[in-house]
């Protein structure tokens, strides 16, 4: 029944968005042409913001184009909290199920406020209000600016990204990967194409599997926690906040915290499970030092930290993102390496001291509200700093691939460009 469920629930979705597009094409055509004749403004008056809340990056942006006097219309997919789990135990089965039908109808009804209305529409994730993305060509055949910031999972395609790693990042592999790896390859690259083609489209090394032309560079606003670094406590506080333990390699974490405790260092260790970011942001003001993944670059847990004047432990190979160096500490997929990185924290309260400080800095001068509005009137303007697929990148994904049919699609239908970065 629930295979069946999904089916009916696709298909009704994937019918009301071709009769959506088929409605508003001409009306998308009408208003280019009106469009043409307008100047375009210096910053838009009205963005449009939505629809997956990973990593309050939907709320966090919202505030901060409101701040900018800018009329900013959201919507989200799900409650989103952030660290916790939505409580749907209360709600029946039948309730859950129209939940599932009403939902993407609901988002549709935004669409025609931003072919009309909307200088700018901001999509985070790989979503859009219509199947298949379908509305991303109505709002490039509307005029309307189209922003789509991927953020991990929605196009890293995790069998064939890891083959990229092992060459240019050694240790960073972070799987688990897909039943289906045909059928995932297939869906992130057209995620992936679609985004590219029809949309500004802001990535990162880490996730841009099938990246053919030139990318902004992957960037969000944390908000102030502190008004300048402090010092670490008497006893250090060590937190970990993982949202998959899997993901988030939490064995390695316990196994070098059990093994610091064995060597008789004084520390406090808080696990953070499944609940609100708010909770989260108040043990993060009380904490020193924040494990956030192995990774290539610091994810949102990561940046709320250095917001919070902690020393991170989180990604950081800045050759192969192709951003600034910091201060962050690289988690090393080893708990042995793990466990010697944080031992140096612990044992010298200076460089603890010091490390939090930089962090700090490094958060005001990259992801501050100030720092992300500088750079978001850059990608208003076309003039925001981009990067290039790899060198070796297909050929990379080809001998990764799982199978003829896979090899076959990279082959014929994966073309990387060869630009320079700018």
């Amino acid at each position: 029944m629930k295979i069946i469920f999904k089916i009916a629930q696709s298909a009704c979705f994937f019918l009301f968005s071709f009769f959506c597009f088929a409605l508003f094409l001409l009306p998308a055509l009408a208003l280019r042409v009106k469009r043409s004749f307008s100047k375009r403004p210096a910053k838009p008056e009205y963005v449009f913001v939505g629809i997956h809340e990973i990593a309050n990056n939907i709320s966090e942006l919202s505030t901060a184009l409101a701040r900018q006097q800018i009329t900013v219309r959201s919507a989200r997919s799900h409650a989103g909290l952030f660290y916790g789990e939505a409580n749907a135990q209360g709600a029946s089965a039948l309730a859950l199920k129209v939940r599932l039908f009403s939902e993407p109808l609901c988002r549709s009804r935004h669409l025609p406020w931003i072919l009309l209305r909307a200088d700018q529409a901001w999509f985070i994730w790989c979503t859009s209000l219509l199947a298949l993305n379908l509305d991303y060509i109505l709002y490039r055949l509307a005029g309307v600016d189209l922003v789509v910031q991927h953020c991990g999972d929605d196009v890293r395609c995790r069998h064939l990204q890891d083959a990229l790693f092992e060459k240019y990042t050694p240790g960073i592999a972070i799987g688990p990967y897909p039943a289906l790896p045909l059928v995932d390859m297939l869906r992130k690259y057209y995620r992936q194409f679609m985004a590219e083609r029809f949309a500004k489209t802001l990535s990162s090394r880490n996730q841009a599997t099938f990246q053919a032309g030139m990318l902004g560079h992957f960037t969000f606003s944390q908000t102030s926690l502190l008004s300048g670094p402090r010092r670490p406590g008497e006893i250090p506080v060590i937190v970990h906040a993982p949202s998959n333990r899997a993901v988030k390699r939490t064995d390695l974490v316990l196994e070098a915290v059990e093994t610091l405790r064995k060597k008789g260092y004084q520390f406090e260790f808080h696990l953070l499970e499944h609940i609100p970011n708010h909770q989260v942001v108040s043990m993060l003001l009380a904490a020193d030092i924040v494990v956030d993944q192995p990774s290539t670059w610091p994810g949102r847990f990561g940046i709320e930290g250095a917001a919070a004047s902690c020393a991170i432990v989180s990604g950081n190979y800045d050759v192969f993102t192709g951003l600034p160096a910091s201060p962050i500490i690289q988690f090393p997929v080893d708990a042995n390496l793990l466990t010697a990185r944080l031992e140096k924290l612990l044992a010298d309260r200076a460089y603890l001291e010091s490390v939090m400080a930089a962090c700090w800095a490094f958060w005001k001068e990259k992801y501050s509200e100030e720092a992300f509005i500088n750079n978001y009137f850059k990608i208003w303007n076309n003039q925001h700093d981009t990067f290039p697929p790899l060198p070796e990148q297909k050929a990379i994904l080809l001998a990764a691939a799982k199978g003829k049919l896979q090899r076959l699609f990279i082959r014929y239908f994966y073309f990387p460009s060869r630009q320079d970065n700018r």
